[in-house]
């Protein structure tokens, strides 16, 4: 009975990855599944240790375990098919780019790389240092620098190095409302090692500091770093802002609608683009109940009155004067539907405005959090290739 416990318990585990979840505690899990379910494999195996034969109940065992495998890889199979579409569409829409052959940790070749996902994409020990950029009221805001080891060749042309300024999402909370600049700390090493000046901040929060405080934060941050030029080998003329989720929503607004010459190009990933699509999505708010964020991230819910501040706060609205911009979204996003990047993209394109956008298609929201597992290794790869065709 044993083994038909444990493998009963597998294909649950495997059919999280292929529905909608009905709670957040499910979301977590299918998270769970389709990033890291691949390890599930190690404890499925066991089921068909020698023995499985002898009674019926072993021989279902045995069958659900089958069936379990398949399902826990399914989507590593849709990442390594995905994987050949990102390697075919990328070069059409970007041309053709050269990776700097230098930096701490070798350049990703493909977008999933099986082997990686168990013993890991190498990333280098890189240190960073904390320091406030503004002051609100008792609260000093702080950003950690991620610098390139001594030595290390600088990217391009230029003595410098260029900045990539990284923006946290709520990660396992709601948007604008909760997460920190120690978000998924991986990226930045990996980024760091490669050449690049990483920036991570913290920003205010709602309720608290309700919209516009945090894109205010963000363009004083640009502004301190500009007051930067040169410490640290930071060249603040070169800035690729990176956002998730909310993160990203305030870098496509800060990118947009800024006007910043410094800002070469923004990468949003799963990012909320159009609030006023966004509050009219149907969606199961036991889940993600966007509409209560919204209203607390603006202080106001959409009514007359809002609209325009609603469509005011909207990336999507200011398209036309977007700079070069990679959209990277899971399509099973419960979170942040994919429909968001979608109508961004769109947009872009009307106005002829530089756009990538992935759409993952077994991926969820935050499903970069294992650097290691397909979606890490599909975003690493993706951005690295826009850093060098947009910041050097």
């Amino acid at each position: 009975m044993g083994r038909l416990f444990w493998s009963l318990l597998f294909v649950a585990a495997g059919v999280l990855a292929q529905i909608s979840p009905p709670s957040p505690a499910f979301w977590y899990l299918a998270l769970a599944v389709t990033e890291w379910g691949h390890w599930l494999m190690v404890p499925i195996l066991l089921i068909w240790l020698p023995g499985w034969q002898a009674t019926g109940t072993g021989k279902l065992a045995a069958l659900l375990a089958l069936v379990a495998a398949g399902l826990v890889l399914t989507p590593v199979w849709k990442a390594r098919a995905y994987a050949q579409v990102i390697q075919t569409e990328e070069p059409k829409l970007v041309g053709s780019v050269t990776l700097p052959a230098t930096g701490e940790v070798p350049v990703r070749t493909a977008p999933l790389v099986l082997k990686d996902l168990i013993q890991g994409v190498e990333t280098p020990s890189i240190q960073w240092r904390s320091q406030s950029y503004a002051k609100r009221g008792e609260r000093d805001l702080e950003m950690d620098i991620y610098t390139p080891p001594v030595g290390a060749p600088r990217l391009g042309t230029r003595p410098d190095h260029p900045v990539v300024l990284v923006l946290h999402g709520g990660m396992m909370g709601p948007p604008w409302q909760s997460g920190d600049r120690q978000e998924a700390l991986s990226l930045n090493r990996y980024l760091a090692g490669r050449g690049y000046v990483v920036v991570a901040i913290d920003y205010r929060l709602a309720p608290e500091a309700p919209y516009p405080a945090a894109l205010e934060d963000v363009l004083e941050a640009l502004k301190s770093l500009k007051g930067m030029g040169g410490v640290g080998g930071m060249d603040p003329s070169r800035v690729i802002l990176l956002g998730r989720g909310g993160g990203a929503h305030l870098a496509l607004m800060a990118a947009y609608a800024s006007g910043d010459p410094s800002i070469r190009g923004v990468i949003a990933l799963y990012p909320p683009t159009d609030l006023p699509a966004w509050h009219r999505t149907v969606g199961n708010p036991r889940v993600a109940d966007w509409q209560a964020w919204m209203h607390t991230f603006l202080g106001a819910g959409l009514d007359a009155k809002s609209a325009a501040l609603y469509e005011a706060a909207s990336p999507r609205r200011y398209a036309s004067t977007a700079p070069p911009t990679l959209l990277v979204h899971g399509a099973r996003d419960p979170i942040v539907p994919a429909s968001q990047s979608e109508r961004l993209a769109a947009s872009l394109r009307e106005f002829q405005r530089s756009v990538l956008a992935f759409q993952l298609p077994w991926a969820t929201h935050s499903c970069d959090i294992n650097f290691h597992g397909p979606c890490g290794q599909a975003t690493t790869f993706l951005v690295e290739r826009f850093l060098a065709r947009y910041a050097l």
